[in-house]
């Protein structure tokens, strides 16, 4: 099944007798982390050696100390011997060389040219150009970016984001999305840890002071988050998985044909959350409206109790134009909704009645023009 190799010096490799030094062959070798870091560069020449576990897995070991894998093999009833590097040893651990050359096992039992899909790869996008051109696509559309690029920044870029879109698999995302709750917990502990010690520090240089000029404040007592000790992690997870997901959706769709395959963040179990439910109870209605009747800022209390009597989104509300009001007809024409159609709103008589007071305003919108905001935000 694989090609002839040429005469290679072995002594370098530890345990290799002078007999082995003559064979012709690559010398076969468990591959561990542990194993190929004790290799020596060979003093000429390149040293192969192939796995003991899997089928035409090779580890090539230049003078200068680079150990690359490459998989060797033959498509189905074809002559030609196609060699396939995988990449550098430590950036590529065996276990995941060893992946990679079952998939192209895989490929090559149907017939299919690794060689060839290699170069049609070449052109296709990595997850980081992906997100670049899916970025540009959500503020072309108003959509919030901000959310999707801290998701992607913190939980999709340190695991995907140098792969290619076709490289990535179903079952890398399902492990992705199970182990990420704990990445979530760490990071967040990370930054509790750092802040509680700035906090500790500007209270030291605070006593000091004190100390100093004999009069002030004692400091302000540590306030506890309001989310201590109900933090899991999974929400977020979901939510950089929603956004894997979507991005998959923009690279399918019409707008990008950047990939035709099947969409592998497609069918991943999501965790299990409570959605958050909070209403106002009849003792806090009194209070709420006196405080937004006392509002100064008479647009944004204006521009809050209509999303009150119209339920339409937050970022709808926000890019509601005076050119899509009808108020003669008491409707509120919204071009494009959360699922691209567009909808038609019934204005009550409280809602046209505030709207006329505002009809004078130069602004093309009622509220402040949308801040890139999200279709999805309420």
């Amino acid at each position: 099944m694989f090609g002839v190799f040429r005469k290679i010096p072995l002594c370098c490799y530890p345990g290799v007798t002078p007999k082995q030094h003559r064979r012709s062959v690559a010398e076969k070798l468990d591959f561990t982390n542990r194993a190929i870091e004790a290799i020596q560069a060979p003093p000429e020449g390149r040293l192969e050696l192939k796995d003991t576990k899997v089928a035409g897995l090779y580890l090539r070991v230049t003078p200068n100390g680079v150990k690359t894998f490459s998989y060797v093999g033959r498509p189905k009833g074809s002559t030609r011997v196609e060699r396939l590097t995988l990449g550098k040893f430590p950036a590529v651990k065996p276990e995941e060389a060893r992946r990679r050359a079952v998939q192209l096992a895989g490929e090559l039992a149907g017939g299919k040219s690794v060689a060839v899909a290699a170069r049609e790869r070449r052109g296709e996008p990595t997850l980081d150009e992906l997100h670049t051109e899916y970025m540009a696509h959500l503020r072309a559309h108003r959509m919030a970016p901000d959310q999707a690029e801290r998701l992607y920044r913190l939980y999709l870029k340190p695991y995907f984001g140098t792969r290619r879109i076709s490289e990535i698999r179903s079952q890398d995302i399902a492990k992705w999305h199970r182990n990420l709750p704990n990445d979530i917990l760490s990071r967040r502990e990370q930054e509790a840890a750092a802040r509680r010690a700035r906090d500790d520090e500007r209270r030291r240089q605070i006593v000091e002071r004190q100390a100093i000029r004999r009069h002030g404040p004692d400091p302000k007592p540590k306030r506890v988050h309001l989310s201590a000790g109900r933090v899991s992690g999974k929400t977020t997870a979901n939510r950089a998985y929603d956004s894997l997901r979507a991005m998959f959706n923009y690279a399918k769709g019409p707008d990008a044909r950047l990939f035709a395959g099947e969409n592998p963040a497609k069918g991943v179990t999501r965790f299990d959350q409570l959605d958050r439910e909070r209403f106002l109870h009849p003792g806090e209605l009194k209070p709420f409206f006196e405080a937004l009747a006392a509002e100064p800022n008479i647009t944004m209390r204006d521009c809050l109790l209509l999303k009150l009597l119209t339920g339409a989104r937050s970022a709808n509300v926000h890019a509601m134009k005076w050119s899509d009001v009808h108020l003669d007809r008491a409707e509120w024409r919204i071009p494009k909704t959360k699922n691209g159609q567009p909808q038609t709103v019934a204005l009550v008589p409280e809602a046209v009645a505030m709207l006329r007071e505002h009809s004078a305003s130069p602004s093309r919108y009622l509220c402040s023009p949308p801040r890139a905001a999200s279709q999805g935000t309420s």
